[in-house]
């Protein structure tokens, strides 16, 4: 018998940002849950003020803040998270929503192992996917002053290494081992240093 995990979540209204509360009795990695909850909230437009609340441990509660807060557009993003919207309540000004949790993952741009992808000019960690692929190559788009920090992990976001330049570089390839999953494209300095977004060629 397969069961279903889900995830609550309370919305109240306090001073112009809702104070979203979302917990959970179980999940298998608090850490990508909570990456997959604050990359749904970045990508469906809303911004976080704060964070409340976080207990990694069961029962999960994480507690957060947020502007720009807009249903339709944060359940469309949860979804393609993993995340699924099961029931939408509200009580008195209290909203609540059940997620389905057995999905959860990183949403990341499908791997083509024919043409290049793009990824646009963002003003976060480029997260790229890793599994079933040999070899990837990152290059930014533009010319840039890139001073590669890139960051492994396996599929529940546990962090397994780090690839760090102290020059510029014009591209780093990655090796994939069997058990990563996602990387963090970042800059040591400052991410604004890769211009116009990265390119990705997979092996």
């Amino acid at each position: 018998m397969v069961r279903c995990l889900t995830i609550f979540v309370f919305f109240v209204y306090f001073a112009n940002a809702e104070v979203i509360k979302f917990y959970t009795d179980k999940t298998s990695s608090p850490i990508l849950l909570t990456k997959a909850i604050n990359t749904s909230i970045e990508n469906s437009g809303a911004f976080i003020r704060g964070i409340n609340e976080y207990q990694a441990n069961e029962p999960y509660s994480y507690e957060v803040e947020i502007l720009d807060y807009d249903y339709d557009r944060l359940s469309s993003s949860l979804l393609l998270n993993g995340l699924k919207v099961l029931q939408y309540e509200n009580n008195n000004e209290n909203f609540s929503i059940v997620l389905d949790i057995k999905n959860v993952r990183l949403n990341t741009a499908k791997i083509d192992f024919n043409s290049e992808i793009v990824l646009q000019k963002t003003t976060t960690p480029y997260i790229i996917s890793l599994k079933g692929a040999n070899s990837v190559t990152v290059r930014p788009n533009q010319a840039s002053e890139w001073v590669a920090d890139i960051r492994i992990y396996d599929r529940y976001l546990n962090q397994i290494r780090v690839i760090k330049n102290e020059n510029v570089s014009d591209f780093i390839t990655i090796n994939i081992q069997a058990n990563e999953y996602y990387a963090f494209i970042d800059d040591a300095v400052d991410i604004n240093n890769i211009r116009g977004g990265v390119k990705l060629s997979y092996k």
